[in-house]
C-alpha cells in the first residue's frame, strides 16, 4: 500500500529516512524542522504514534500533549515459522486460533497463513504465524530472537503437537506500536479533537484514534485529505479576496 501511494504521488517531494526534530505553529501555518532543514507548511497531518505527536506538540500545547500521552501502547512480536507439510500432524483445518489471557500463555494468537492465503508457502510446506506479547504479556520481548522462537515452538508443541524443527523462522518486533483502546477511549479522542481545533491546519490521524485496522486508517486518511483540501481551498479563496 505504501509503495503504491508513493508511486502515485509524482507531483510532490517525498522525504524518507529523515527525522522530524521539531514542530512549531506560526502566524500562518507551521514550521517543521527536518534534520538541519527548516520547512514551512500551510497545514500539517501527523500520523505517527500518539506519544511521538505528544512530544512535538508539548512545547506549545501541554494540555493536548498530555491527552495524547494518555493513549497507551504495548509491544508485540510476530513469529513466522515454516515447516515441511509431512512434519505437521495437525490437519490445519481452519485459519488459526486465539488464546484467552486467562490461559497464561505468552502467545496471543496464531494464523495458519498458508491455509488462509494460497501461495504463502512452497508446495509441501506450511507457514504458521504467531502473535506474541501484547497487554500483560510483553515480557517475552525481553528475550532475544532465538529465545522468542524457542518459547513459541514450546507453545505450538503443547497446542498443536508440532515437534519438528522449522525450515525457516523469522521474528518481527513491534515495540510500543500497538495502541490500546481503554474504557473511555472515545471520550478521550473527542477531547483531543476539540483541543486540536485550536490549531487550524493541524490534523491527527492513525491507529491511535478511531480504529487500529488498515481499513480504519485508510478511512481516516481519506477523511483527513478531504478536510485538508477544504481548508486549503478556503484559505486560497480568503487570500484572493483580501488582495
Amino acid at each position: 500500500i505504501i509503495t503504491g501511494l508513493r508511486n502515485k504521488l509524482d507531483q510532490c517531494e517525498i522525504k524518507t529516512g529523515q527525522a522530524v526534530t521539531a514542530i512549531a505553529p506560526q502566524k500562518s501555518g507551521y514550521a517543521v524542522q527536518v534534520g538541519d532543514e527548516n520547512h514551512h507548511a500551510d497545514a500539517l497531518v501527523i500520523t505517527t504514534s500518539a506519544y511521538q505527536a505528544a512530544d512535538w506538540i508539548s512545547p506549545w500545547n501541554s494540555g493536548l500533549s498530555k491527552k495524547l500521552g494518555e493513549i497507551a501502547y504495548v509491544s508485540t512480536a510476530t513469529v513466522s515459522l515454516g515447516f515441511r507439510q509431512k512434519d505437521v500432524r495437525h490437519p490445519l483445518n481452519g485459519f488459526g486460533f486465539v488464546i484467552p489471557r486467562r490461559e497464561g500463555s505468552p502467545l496471543m494468537a496464531s494464523t495458519w497463513s498458508s491455509t488462509k492465503f494460497p501461495g504463502r508457502a512452497p508446495k509441501d510446506h506450511v507457514l504458521i504465524r504467531v502473535f506474541a506479547g501484547g497487554a500483560h504479556r510483553e515480557a517475552i520481548l525481553n528475550q532475544d530472537d532465538a529465545g522468542i522462537i524457542d518459547t513459541v515452538r514450546k507453545e505450538l508443541r503443547h497446542i498443536m503437537g508440532i515437534d519438528a524443527e522449522p525450515v525457516v523462522s523469522r521474528v518481527f518486533r513491534w515495540n510500543k506500536a500497538n495502541a490500546q483502546y481503554h474504557v473511555g477511549h472515545l471520550d478521550l479522542i473527542s477531547e483531543i479533537e476539540k483541543e486540536t481545533q485550536q490549531h487550524p491546519g493541524l490534523f491527527l490521524a492513525g491507529a491511535a484514534y478511531r480504529g487500529v485496522g488498515i481499513p480504519d486508517c485508510i478511512q481516516q486518511g481519506q477523511d483527513t485529505a478531504e478536510k485538508l483540501t477544504q481548508l486549503l481551498i478556503k484559505n486560497r479563496i480568503s487570500s484572493s479576496s483580501s488582495r
